[in-house]
């Protein structure tokens, strides 16, 4: 059963936020986000207070808010009309680039989908089936196959463990700066 989540709001004192807080019964921790300019989402315990959380995103804003403004898109913002017109590019990018990179990786995979995902380039799930951000082809080339060979090599390990990064750095061995780079790329 899913619950609605609660809102507050919480002043930095020259800007209100929303915060939408998602209680989650195996946390032990509270973890914040910025969700826009002056949107937060909080997953925390359920035993976390109301005040605690805006006790503790009284100290985090200063930090969030200046991360988020810092770091500025370079990729355009999108309606959801564009998502259909790039949705095929998207597509055929994501199909021609499996093949070309780890055509060994690329048999084990169950099929390709792109989605519009507001946080993820893109995910391999246990039915191995892969999916991608439509905006993967608006990237640079090298950033899309670094996204690629992300995905596929999460076909043969599904966590993030030094043997994943290991396979991927095994196909591209400037990974880490190419994945340092994409994050200039935001999605939302």
């Amino acid at each position: 059963m899913k619950t609605e989540p609660e809102i507050i709001e919480v002043s930095d004192g020259k800007r209100i936020f929303v915060c939408s807080i998602i209680r989650r019964p195996r946390m032990k921790s509270i973890r914040a986000r910025m969700d826009g300019e002056l949107s937060i989402r909080v997953s925390c315990a359920r035993m976390v207070s109301q005040q605690q959380i805006r006790d503790l995103l009284v100290r985090w804003l200063p930090d969030m808010s200046a991360r988020f403004v810092s770091r500025p898109s370079l990729l355009p913002t999108l309606s959801r009309r564009d998502f259909y017109a790039y949705r095929p590019a998207a597509l055929a990018l994501a199909h021609e680039r499996t093949r070309a990179l780890a055509p060994d990786l690329c048999a084990l995979h169950q099929g390709i989908a792109i989605g519009a995902s507001k946080t993820r380039w893109g995910t391999c799930d246990a039915k191995r089936r892969l999916r991608f951000h439509y905006k993967i082809a608006l990237l640079p080339s090298e950033l899309v196959d670094y996204v690629v060979i992300h995905e596929l090599c999460h076909l043969v390990e599904l966590n993030h463990s030094p043997r994943f990064w290991s396979l991927v750095i095994s196909y591209i061995p400037d990974a880490l700066s190419r994945r340092k780079e994409l994050k200039k790329y935001n999605l939302v």
